[in-house]
């Protein structure tokens, strides 16, 4: 595993930050994988950003993978969660020339741990149904309700699925 470091993005790592969201979105897009239909608006990062939200990993001082660690439940699982105040993963991507080396569990697991080490007691996450329920559930996460949900933009109806990790287990 090479020489890797978690933490914060910083007001200039921004844009980078960005970037590597977008290439993972174009990706996505080539291989024909309905992750994200459309791009997260860059004001909604930079957003996330001036709230402190937006991390990295790091790989021999390169940024190499993205997530977005946020409170507030999203309205479309605002009638499952009935919690006042819920904690997320979001928009983890990961760099192209990083992809297949383990880093997006890895930035997974630092993200857990540092979400455990504020105290919390859980972390949720959502993501289109299909292999990557799959996949976080090798990462701890159970399901909790799926559903049909049609993004604002006004695209068809996509399976969604909502997942939950116990921190107090992590």
């Amino acid at each position: 595993m090479p020489d890797s470091e978690f933490r914060q993005l910083s007001a200039n790592e921004q844009e980078l930050g960005y970037a590597v969201y977008l290439s993972a979105f174009e990706w996505l897009k080539a291989q024909g994988i309905r992750q994200w239909l459309v791009p997260l608006p860059q004001s909604v990062y930079a957003a996330r950003q001036a709230r402190g939200e937006n991390y990295g990993l790091f790989v021999n001082d390169q940024l190499a993978v993205i997530v977005s660690l946020n409170s507030g439940t999203p309205s479309e699982w605002a009638n499952v969660l009935t919690e006042s105040e819920t904690w997320w993963v979001h928009t983890l991507a990961i760099r192209s020339e990083y992809r297949g080396q383990g880093l997006g569990a890895l930035t997974l697991q630092h993200s857990v741990s540092h979400l455990r080490d504020q105290g919390l007691p859980e972390v949720y996450l959502d993501c289109l149904a299909g292999f990557l329920p799959t996949y976080y559930a090798s990462q701890g996460f159970t399901q909790l309700a799926a559903k049909d949900y049609t993004y604002p933009s006004g695209n068809t109806s996509f399976p969604i699925v909502l997942m939950k990790k116990d921190l107090r287990d992590a």
